[in-house]
């Protein structure tokens, strides 16, 4: 079999080439951060989190001012929830209404699901449909000059986000 013949062989050769020009546009900056450095100050925080067949709740802290956004899934995403792409699309979202805010710092992603968090600091996930929106969350970041962090914390301590992709909690426009 000749390398990048099958499905799984293009979507293999997409990626590297992806990783290839990624990486060649953010060979000054990077597209992770060296938050342990302290030299890039953190700029925002969000607090994404998705309910299978209900809809996504975000938490935006931008200078200690908190933003709530919550959405439902469309009737085709709700029937067939596929919850690595669901998680991922929250994040998506965050990053594209917070990265004009944050270029040049950092962006801490704040998640109760661990696979998030392991996706936004690899730059990877197993889910061929979830690794593509991972791939435009770090074409944005990349675009936009800013530094992601994946941050996992439990369920326990992820409560209005849960609250919110659930619609147990409705947020009103002031």
């Amino acid at each position: 079999m000749k390398l990048g013949t099958d499905d799984v062989g293009q979507r293999a050769i997409a990626a590297l080439v992806w990783w290839r020009n990624t990486l060649e546009k953010s060979k000054n900056h990077g597209i992770w951060a060296p938050w342990w450095s302290g030299t890039i100050p953190v700029q925002a925080r969000t607090y994404p989190d998705a309910s299978g067949n209900v809809g996504f709740g975000i938490v935006f802290d931008l200078h200690c001012r908190s933003t709530v956004i919550q959405g439902t899934w469309t009737q085709a995403t709700a029937a067939k929830p596929n919850i690595a792409v669901q998680e991922l699309i929250p994040v998506l979202f965050a990053v594209e209404q917070m990265a004009l805010l944050a270029t040049g710092k950092i962006l801490i992603i704040t998640t109760d699901n661990v696979g998030n968090a392991f996706s936004l600091n690899r730059g990877t996930c197993r889910s061929p449909a979830a690794f593509d929106i991972l791939n435009l969350i770090f074409e944005i970041a990349c675009r936009h000059n800013v530094y992601l962090v994946g941050d996992w914390i439990p369920r326990d301590y992820s409560i209005l986000c849960d609250k919110l992709s659930k619609y147990e909690l409705t947020v009103r426009a002031i």
